[in-house]
């Protein structure tokens, strides 16, 4: 917490009314969000009512100018979340850079310069993927979890928990491949250097190379790099394949629950078709806040361990 601390201190502290006004546009992003299927509801029903749907119109009206407003919300927040940590991106940089210029001889003897190079791009990038990109959905996964949960809970509590009962499921998978993903990660971000450091050899002695006529052995020094490292992307990219998507199964799942419950209270009298229409919508918006959630950890994953390396 120390090394975050000092991060937000030397370069977006600076920027925290900018990220103030971003997550006033994010809270009213997710606020028209969940609004949208109370319109939903409203306008089933009154299409239902007895007096031939009148009133319908208001709310189909309201649902348009809802999808309008996050449109225009959510374009808002992104940039005013993406362009700082650009600023912090050059500025990080320049930074490093400067602190390279000040180190002794016996920094570079010890430092590899693929390492070098790999913590001022790909780990400095990840870096500004946290605090723009990581930072954003942090607070938009929150605010709609939160929001969608409670207008659920507001309309039927009961059919709310049987609803998202299978959501837990999801969750505890979710838990199991961050944590399998963090490993890779780690390992992925490592080698990346080891792999720059490899073409930075192969540049540098290429006269040598050339000389005694060690092409194959420069290239197989290469490959062997490479192939570690395609293999770690393809264990990453099996975790993200194959735990990840239970989310959205899991997320079709909890609508066949909904539609076979839901379809019993209807036929009971305990919830109209609007109702139940928009607790699909609502699902549907959990579902797709898990999901990001996945790729949100993935993000402070990356950013936490450039952070720690640069």
């Amino acid at each position: 917490m120390a090394r975050l601390k000092r991060f937000w201190l030397n370069y977006a502290h600076r920027y925290r009314w900018v990220y103030l006004v971003g997550i006033g546009c994010l809270i009213l992003t997710n606020v028209l969000t969940v609004a949208i299927p109370r319109f939903v509801q409203h306008a089933i029903d009154a299409l239902r009512d007895a007096s031939g749907g009148n009133g319908t119109g208001v709310w189909v009206a309201a649902i348009l100018l809802a999808g309008v407003g996050v449109i225009v919300v959510r374009t808002l927040s992104r940039t005013l979340f993406f362009n700082p940590g650009r600023t912090v991106e050059f500025r990080l940089k320049n930074d490093l850079f400067r602190q390279l210029l000040t180190l002794p001889k016996s920094f570079f003897d010890q430092m590899r310069p693929g390492e070098i190079i790999s913590r001022g791009t790909n780990d400095i990038n990840s870096i500004r993927a946290l605090i723009g990109y990581g930072t954003l959905q942090l607070f938009n996964v929150v605010l709609i979890l939160v929001l969608t949960l409670v207008e659920m809970l507001s309309t039927n509590a009961s059919l709310t928990l049987v609803c998202i009962l299978p959501l837990f499921v999801a969750a505890g998978v979710l838990r199991v491949a961050i944590g399998k993903m963090f490993v890779v990660v780690r390992e992925a971000q490592a080698q990346i250097a080891v792999l720059s450091d490899r073409i930075l050899e192969s540049y540098n002695g290429v006269a040598v190379i050339r000389a005694f006529n060690a092409h194959a052995g420069a290239q197989a020094r290469f490959d062997v790099a490479n192939e570690r490292l395609m293999q770690l992307g393809l264990r990453l990219a099996r975790i993200s394949s194959w735990l990840l998507p239970i989310v959205a199964v899991v997320g079709n799942v909890c609508l066949v629950i909904l539609l076979y419950r839901g379809g019993e209270m209807i036929m009971a009298g305990e919830l109209t078709v609007g109702e139940l229409a928009a607790f699909a919508v609502y699902i549907n918006i959990v579902v797709a806040g898990l999901t990001s959630l996945g790729w949100l950890v993935n993000a402070v994953q990356r950013g936490w361990i450039s952070l720690g390396r640069v």
